[in-house]
């Protein structure tokens, strides 16, 4: 048994250790540190909106919003909160980039997201939720804290083979199962991920597919049902 349990306790600290590694690698290919301005795109894409007039006076959250200031675009918004397991660590890292950023950043566990029910107005992920161990508890809290009506938007990465930052393989019957039936859908677009182009191109491009087990993207726009 504790043998099992130290075993586990690795686990962990190797999955957080990879993935910051790969934020410190992110971090040295810049002199200015990092940047940010890409999430603009990808978040306005998702959204299907032309200007961030929408955004006015929003509480928005981003769940695994990583070290790179993913909602320091956003000026007109009421807060910005970044809600991620390493958020302390990004600190003793990259202090004096995270300072700088537009943004409030919370760390939490696995169990549960450190915001109060029906806070956010906008919910934001970004291949995120695969890096999780429990997939299925995180669908719940993003639900939980996003306000009745309030605005989801998520990008996924489906039929990926588990790696130690990413433990786990989505499929579109698991978030239909554990996230979409929960709200009320926009735009649900999906693309398989381009063997020589950026992963998100075919979605930039509009060349969507109906389904696939091949590794792809999902883009979805919701929002959170009133009769939950």
């Amino acid at each position: 048994m504790k043998s099992m349990f130290r075993n586990l306790a690795k686990y962990f600290v190797d999955k957080s250790d990879c993935e910051l590694s790969y934020w410190k690698k992110q971090f040295g290919k810049s002199e200015s540190g990092f940047a940010n301005q890409f999430y603009q795109k990808y978040f306005m894409n998702i959204a299907g909106e032309n200007n961030t007039e929408f955004l006015t006076d929003k509480i928005i959250v981003d769940f695994g919003c990583g070290p790179r200031g993913s909602l320091h675009w956003i000026t007109n918004s009421r807060l910005n909160i970044g809600v991620d397991i390493l958020a302390n660590r990004y600190f003793d890292s990259f202090k004096s980039a995270l300072k700088n950023h537009n943004m409030l950043y919370l760390q939490c566990s696995e169990k549960n997201i450190p915001v109060p029910d029906n806070t956010a107005d906008i919910v934001f992920t970004m291949n995120s939720l695969d890096h999780t161990d429990k997939p299925e508890t995180m669908c719940s809290e993003l639900i939980r804290i996003l306000k009745v009506g309030g605005l989801f938007l998520g990008s996924f990465n489906l039929n990926e083979k588990p790696t130690p930052a990413e433990p786990c393989t989505l499929t579109e019957d698991f978030l239909k199962s554990n996230l979409l039936n929960f709200l009320e859908i926009s735009s649900y677009r999906l693309a398989e991920i381009p063997a020589n182009k950026a992963k998100y191109d075919n979605l930039l491009e509009d060349k969507l597919i109906e389904s696939t087990n091949n590794p792809a993207v999902l883009w979805v726009k919701a929002y959170k049902r009133r009769n939950l």
